[in-house]
């Protein structure tokens, strides 16, 4: 299964739950299977495939949502926009769930000037979606609210889907060369790994023993070992492709010196919260939900490389620092407990449980 979804996380003994998506169906496909009834959508990757299979796509959205007593919409996204006018056509309720910037993602050139063009348009859209919801559920406390605001009527929740590890794991051992680590697919280039690379060899001067290690995988992967070779750093940038299993990622992330989160564009960024969890210290542009997450000190602005390069220089130097950074990530991070994420889902599925049932 690949991008939007809806009608998930619905109690089975409360309602009989249908998940539609995007996908595209491999004979080497994993995971567990899930219950209740599964519709695959029209799969495709990028601007131009979406637009070349709206047609399909919205006939089988419109199928789709047939029948519905509430439709969850995962927003921003093509398909989010499609169940969310049909569902508006048929009289259905809607509750949406904002995991995105979608105005952050086209301003950040991941799907190129096309996509620049069209953002104030993807911008307005998105926020009527939010508007025609009436309960919705943000991935932020406050960043995602202020872009896209929810109906006056309309139910809020306030949480991510993000659970941390019960106990802190990172060691924070000084010995050996220093090691970045950051994660995040490489399908698009708004995760900012190019800009990483790049500030990685600009420090090279004065820490030559500095590795790091992307965790993440997509079609821009050689375009990222092409930048490593330009910036003179292939020897040290270590690409691990996709990691299933959350025991290795930890496993990369105990290594680390540091984490990078250097993205042109966020929502609630999981590999951040996940590396902080567990004590790593970490930096991160500031976009999104990074702010709720990290002090100033520890942030720059999207695709500002000196700015990054000098942090990281700073940081790199200071052990004193990255403790600092260590002891106050886990305690910015609590909030994400599973038995605080337990509490927060159960009022949300609740007020779908109303919304379906006509309350």
């Amino acid at each position: 299964m690949n991008g939007c979804a809806w009608a998930r996380e619905l109690p089975g003994d409360s309602l009989s739950p249908v998940l539609a998506a995007r996908a595209r169906l491999d004979d080497d496909s994993a995971g567990s299977p899930l219950s209740g009834e599964t519709i695959a959508l029209p799969h495709y990757i990028g601007l131009r495939q979406s637009v070349l299979r709206l047609p399909a796509t919205w006939a089988a959205v419109r199928r789709s949502v047939g029948g519905a007593d509430l439709v969850l919409v995962k927003v921003p996204g093509v398909l989010g926009t499609l169940a969310t006018l049909s569902a508006r056509r048929r009289g259905i309720p809607v509750a949406a769930e904002v995991v995105g910037d979608a105005e952050g993602v086209l301003r950040s050139g991941a799907l190129g000037a096309a996509g620049r063009l069209l953002r104030p348009v993807v911008g307005m859209v998105t926020r009527l979606v939010v508007r025609r919801a009436r309960a919705v559920r943000y991935v932020t406390e406050r960043e995602l609210q202020r872009r896209y605001p929810p109906a006056p009527h309309a139910e809020v929740a306030s949480f991510s889907d993000v659970v941390i590890a019960d106990e802190p794991r990172w060691k924070g051992t000084e010995d050996g060369a220093p090691h970045l680590v950051s994660v995040g697919s490489v399908d698009q280039l708004y995760k900012g790994h190019h800009h990483l690379i790049e500030a990685l060899g600009r420090i090279r001067d004065e820490f030559p023993t500095v590795t790091l290690t992307v965790v993440g995988s997509g079609r821009r992967m050689p375009f990222l070992h092409e930048t490593a070779r330009e910036q003179g750093v292939p020897d040290a940038v270590r690409f691990t492709g996709y990691l299933g299993d959350p025991a290795e990622v930890e496993a990369v992330l105990a290594e680390a010196t540091l984490f990078v989160l250097p993205s042109l564009t966020e929502g609630m960024p999981r590999a951040l919260i996940e590396a902080m969890a567990i004590g790593v210290p970490a930096i991160a542009s500031r976009v999104g939900g990074v702010p709720e997450l990290l002090p100033p000190s520890a942030t720059f602005d999207p695709g500002d490389v000196t700015a990054m390069t000098r942090l990281l220089r700073e940081l790199l130097r200071s052990p004193e620092r990255r403790r600092e950074l260590s002891t106050a990530g886990i305690a910015a991070t609590r909030r994400f407990s599973p038995s605080a994420r337990a509490a927060a889902l159960a009022d949300w599925q609740r007020t779908l449980i109303g919304l379906a049932g006509g309350g």
